[in-house]
C-alpha cells in the first residue's frame, strides 16, 4: 500500500569523499628467529611516503602496520619507506606493493653494520669456495696433461681438450669476484626466518663453507621426484577444480530453482493473506543465502508492509551493514543499496514515531543520493526526490510544517522536471507528491492551497486511470478521500460527501475482483465516511458506516492480527465517540475499552508507535466519564492521557506538546465542572501557554485551539467572580487573570466569542470591585471591557457607577443619560437595572451623598 502523506528535499553542499586504499605489513629483525629461536619485531617504526597521498603511521608492539593511501585506486603500484633509528631495511624490494593487496608485506630490518658484515660473509664464502674449486680443478687438469704429454702424439686430441678446459677455468677464475658479488646481492636480503626449513639448513651449511654438505642435504631432499609429485598434484587439483566448477554450477542452478520456487510460493501465500507462511518462505530464502541483498530487501519490505516494525528494522539494519561492507570495496555498485536501506529505515522510524533516528537515516540516504545524482542525474535524481518526499512526511509528522513544505516543494520541482521529459514514468510520482502537499496544507488549515494541490492531483490520476485503471484507480480513490477530508474540515458537507462516496465506490468495485488487496481500503473509506457523518451530527449514518468498517477490519485481523488490529482499535474508538454523542454510554464504554485493550497490547511490543493511541483512547474515556458524571474515573483517564503525552513530549516536544495542551484544556474543563477552580485554572493556563507558543510559530494551525482555551478560561474567571462575589476583592485577588491578560486581549482581536466573553468578564470584575470600594480599578476594568465591545450595555452601567462613586458626577451623568432610554432584549429598561444596582451597592455599605440625586435623574 502506498504511503500517502508528506515528502521533501534539503539542498546542501556535500563533499565527495576521496578514494582510499591500503597495504598492511609486519616489520621484524632480520634473521632474529634463526639466530635466537624467537622472532623479534620492530615497534614504533615510522612508515610513510614522501608524497601527500599517504597517512603516516607507526608499527605496533608486534611490528604490524596498515598504510592508508588517499586518492590511490586499488591495484595501483605504490611505494613507501620504513624508518627506525639504528636500523635499516634489508629487503628493499618489499617496499613496493600493489594497493589493496591481501598479502601481508614482510619487512626485515637490521643494523647497517651487521647488514654489511652479513653481505661480506656471503661474498667471502662464495669467493673462497669458488677459488678452492678452481684451484683443485686446475691442479687436476695439469696433472692429467703431464701424464698425457709423456705418450706424445697418441693423446693429441685429449691434450687439446684438457688445455681448452684449463683455458676455460682461467676465464671462470677471473669471474669469481663478479659471481661472489652477485651471490651476496642475491642472498643477503633473504630473511632466513621466512624461508623453508630445507633452504635454511642448506644455506646455513653454505655460510659455513660446507658446500658439499649443503649439496648432500639438497640431494637427499630428492627435488626432481618432488617436482613430479607436485605436477601430479597440480593435475589432480585442476581436475578437482573442474569437478568443483561443475558441481558449483549444478548447485547454483538448484539454488536458483529453489529460490524461484520460494519467491513464487511467498507471493501466493501473500495473495491468500497467509502471511505466516509467506514469512516462512522468505526466512527459508535467507537461510539459503544469508548475504543475498535482494532476498533481504524483499523480506524486509514485506515485514514493513505487515507493520512488523521491529523485525523489519532488524533486517534493514542487517542489510545496511552488508551493503556498507560491500560498498567499501565497490562503492559505485553498492552505495545505491546503502541509501536504499537507509531510506526504508527512515520510513520505519517515522512509523514508530522515532523521529530522531528517522531524520538521521533519511539525511544519510539523501546525502548519498545527491552525491550520486551530481555525476549521474538521470539515474539518481528520482531517488533524491523520493527521499526528499520521505523527509517531508517526517517533518509533517513532527508538525514542523515549515521544513515539510520546503522538502515537498523541492521534491515536486524534481518530479515536474522529470515528468516533462518522461511523463509516463514520472507523472505518478508528481501526482503523489502533489497529493501529499495537499494533505500538508490541509493540516496547516491553508484550505485554498490544499484544494488547489489536491484538484491538480485528481486531474493527473483521472488521466492516468483512463489509460491504466487497474494501476491508478486506487490512487484516484485515495485523492478523492483526501479531498473529502479537506471539505469536511471546511464544513463543505456536500462536496465532502461526494468525494468520500466517489472513493468508496472505486474501492468497492476494485474489491469485487481483488478483495484481498482492496478490502482494507473499503474499510478505510467506510471509517472516513463515518467520521464525516459524525461531524454532521448524523450519528445513525455514522454508526452504520463504522460498523461496516469494523466488520471488515475484524475479519482481516483474524488472518493478520499485527497489521489490522490497530485499525480495529481505531474504528472502535470512533464508534465510542458516536455512542457517546448518542448518550448510549454503555456501548460507548465497551467500544473504548476494546480499543484501549488492543492499543495497550500493541504498545507493550511497540511503545513508540502505539502509546499516542493509548493516550487518545484514555482522553476519550475521560470525556465519556465526564458525560456520565463519574468524576473519579474521568479524572483518572484524563490524567493518564496527560502522563503519556508529557512523557512523549519530553522526547519529542514538537510532535506532542500540542497534545499536552489539548489534554490540559480538557482537564481544565473537567475541574471546572466539579467546582475545583484552582486545578481548572492551573491546567487552562498551562494549556494556554503551550498553545500560544505553538500558535506564534504556526498561527494557521493553532489559533483555534488557543481561542478555545481562552473562551473556557474566561468562562471560568467570570464564574469565579459570580461565585466569590465582592468578598474576594476585600480579602485577596480572586484569580491569576493578570498572568494571561495580554494573551486573552490578543486573542479577543482574532475571535468574536473570545472578545464577547472577555468584555463580559471585565464588566463583572468592575461590578465586584465596586463592592470592595476600589472605584478607580472598577473604572479601569469597565473601560477595558468597553474597548473590546463598545456596545456592551451592562459594562457601560458599571462604568457609570465607578465614575459616580469616584465623585466624577458629570462624567457619570453623561453615561447614565445614554442608558436611560435603552432596554435589554427582554424589554427591561436599563435605568431600572441601574436603580437595582444602586440598591444592591447601598445595602452592602457602598454609598454616596448624591445617590438619591442619581436615582431621581434615572426616574425622570
Amino acid at each position: 500500500m502506498k504511503s500517502k502523506l508528506f515528502f521533501l528535499c534539503l539542498i546542501c553542499c556535500l563533499q565527495i569523499s576521496a578514494q582510499q586504499s591500503s597495504v598492511s605489513g609486519v616489520v621484524s629483525i632480520f634473521n632474529s628467529e634463526t639466530r635466537t629461536g624467537k622472532r623479534q619485531y620492530v615497534s614504533n617504526a615510522q612508515v610513510e611516503n614522501d608524497s601527500n597521498k599517504v597517512q603516516p603511521t607507526v608499527t605496533n608492539e608486534n611490528g604490524k602496520f596498515k598504510l592508508i593511501f588517499v586518492g590511490i585506486n586499488e591495484k595501483e603500484s605504490v611505494s613507501f619507506v620504513v624508518r627506525k633509528a639504528g636500523l635499516q631495511v634489508v629487503n628493499i624490494d618489499a617496499l613496493s606493493a600493489i594497493a589493496g593487496q591481501n598479502d601481508i608485506l614482510k619487512i626485515s630490518m637490521a643494523n647497517p653494520d651487521s647488514i654489511a658484515e652479513y653481505r661480506r660473509k656471503i661474498y667471502n664464502v662464495g669467493k673462497t669456495e669458488a677459488e678452492k674449486y678452481q684451484e683443485r680443478l686446475a691442479i687436476k687438469i695439469n696433472m692429467e696433461l703431464i701424464d698425457l704429454k709423456k705418450n706424445g702424439l697418441q693423446n693429441k686430441n685429449k691434450i687439446a681438450q684438457l688445455e681448452a678446459e684449463l683455458s676455460q677455468s682461467e676465464k671462470q677464475r677471473k669471474k669469481i669476484e663478479e659471481q661472489a658479488q652477485e651471490l651476496a646481492t642475491k642472498y643477503a636480503p633473504v630473511n632466513l626466518d621466512d624461508v623453508s626449513s630445507l633452504f635454511r639448513e642448506a644455506f646455513l651449511l653454505f655460510q659455513k663453507g660446507n658446500l658439499d654438505a649443503a649439496q648432500l642435504l639438497l640431494n637427499q631432499a630428492d627435488l626432481p621426484d618432488k617436482i613430479d609429485s607436485i605436477l601430479l598434484e597440480e593435475k589432480k587439483i585442476e581436475q578437482t577444480k573442474k569437478d568443483l566448477t561443475k558441481r558449483d554450477s549444478l548447485m547454483k542452478k538448484r539454488k536458483k530453482e529453489c529460490a524461484e520456487g520460494l519467491l513464487l510460493k511467498a507471493d501466493l501465500h501473500k495473495t491468500s493473506y497467509e502471511f505466516d507462511s509467506a514469512s516462512y518462505c522468505y526466512e527459508q530464502l535467507i537461510k539459503l543465502d544469508s548475504l543475498n541483498i535482494d532476498y533481504l530487501f524483499k523480506y524486509a519490505r514485506f515485514l514493513l508492509w505487515l507493520n512488523q516494525h521491529d523485525k523489519a528494522i532488524y533486517y534493514y539494519s542487517k542489510l545496511l551493514i552488508i551493503c556498507k561492507s560491500l560498498s567499501d570495496a565497490h562503492p559505485q555498485t553498492y552505495e545505491p543499496d546503502v541509501a536504499k536501506a537507509q531510506n526504508y529505515l527512515g520510513i520505519l522510524y517515522v512509523q514508530k514515531n522515532d523521529y530522531e533516528k528517522a531524520e538521521t537515516t533519511l539525511m544519510e540516504a539523501l546525502e548519498i543520493r545527491m552525491r550520486l545524482a551530481r555525476t549521474n542525474p538521470q539515474t539518481y535524481e528520482p531517488a533524491v526526490a523520493s527521499t526528499q518526499s520521505r523527509l517531508g512526511i517526517l517533518y509533517a509528522s513532527k508538525k514542523d510544517y515549515l521544513k515539510a513544505e520546503v522538502f515537498f516543494l523541492q521534491s515536486l520541482e524534481v518530479y515536474k522536471r522529470l515528468a516533462k521529459v518522461n511523463p509516463q514514468t514520472y507523472e505518478p510520482d508528481l501526482a503523489n507528491t502533489q497529493n501529499n502537499l495537499g494533505a500538508l496544507y490541509r493540516a496547516k488549515n491553508d484550505y485554498v492551497k490544499a484544494e488547489t494541490a489536491l484538484l491538480e492531483t485528481l486531474e493527473v490520476y483521472k488521466s492516468l486511470a483512463k489509460v491504466n485503471p487497474q494501476t491508478y484507480e486506487p490512487d484516484l480513490a485515495n485523492t478523492q478521500n483526501n479531498l473529502g477530508v479537506l471539505y469536511r474540515a471546511k464544513n463543505d458537507y456536500v462536496k465532502a460527501e461526494g468525494a468520500y462516496q466517489e472513493a468508496l465506490e472505486i474501492y468497492k468495485r476494485l474489491a469485487k475482483n481483488n478483495p484481498q488487496t482492496f478490502e482494507p481500503d473499503v474499510a478505510l473509506s467506510q471509517n472516513n465516511l463515518g467520521a464525516f457523518y459524525s461531524q454532521k451530527k448524523d450519528y445513525d449514518k455514522a454508526e452504520s458506516a463504522y460498523l461496516e468498517s469494523l466488520k471488515i477490519r475484524k475479519r482481516l485481523a483474524m488472518g493478520n492480527m499485527q497489521t489490522y488490529e490497530p485499525d480495529v482499535a481505531a474504528t472502535q474508538n470512533n464508534l465510542g465517540l458516536v455512542y457517546n454523542h448518542k448518550k448510549d454510554y454503555a456501548k460507548s464504554e465497551v467500544a473504548y475499552m476494546e480499543a484501549l485493550e488492543i492499543y495497550k497490547r500493541c504498545a507493550m511490543a511497540n511503545a513508540q508507535t502505539y502509546e499516542p493511541n493509548v493516550a487518545v483512547t484514555q482522553n476519550n474515556l475521560g470525556n465519556l466519564y465526564r458525560a456520565k458524571k463519574d468524576s473519579a474515573k474521568a479524572e483518572g483517564a484524563l490524567l493518564e492521557a496527560l502522563r503519556i503525552y508529557e512523557h512523549l513530549a519530553r522526547i519529542n516536544p514538537q510532535s506532542y506538546e500540542p497534545n499536552v495542551a489539548a489534554i490540559q484544556n480538557n482537564l481544565g474543563g473537567f475541574y471546572y465542572e466539579i467546582d475545583n477552580f484552582v486545578q481548572s485554572e492551573f491546567f487552562l493556563i498551562e494549556s494556554l501557554k503551550i498553545g500560544v507558543r505553538w500558535m506564534n510559530k504556526y498561527p494557521e494551525v493553532y489559533t483555534n485551539q488557543v481561542n478555545n482555551t481562552s473562551r473556557v478560561l474566561l468562562i471560568l474567571y467570570t464564574y469565579i467572580l459570580d461565585t466569590l462575589k465582592y468578598d474576594a476583592f476585600r480579602k485577596s485577588k480572586p484569580d491569576n487573570f493578570e498572568t494571561v491578560e495580554n494573551i486573552l486581549n490578543n486573542q479577543s482581536k482574532k475571535d468574536a466569542e473570545v472578545a464577547q466573553k472577555l468584555s463580559s468578564y471585565y464588566g463583572a470584575r468592575s461590578w465586584y470591585l465596586l463592592f470592595a470600594f476600589k472605584f478607580k480599578e472598577a473604572e479601569q476594568a469597565a473601560t477595558k471591557g468597553l474597548e473590546i465591545d463598545p456596545v456592551f450595555t451592562l459594562t457601560k452601567i458599571k462604568l457609570a457607577h465607578s465614575l459616580f462613586f469616584q465623585g466624577k458626577y458629570e462624567d457619570a451623568l453623561k453615561v447614565y443619560r445614554e442608558l436611560k432610554l435603552l432596554k435589554n432584549k427582554d424589554g427591561k429598561s436599563y435605568y431600572a437595572i441601574c436603580l437595582e444596582d444602586l440598591d444592591e451597592l447601598e445595602k452592602n455599605g457602598v454609598s454616596n451623598k448624591d445617590m438619591n440625586k442619581i436615582r431621581g435623574f434615572l426616574k425622570e
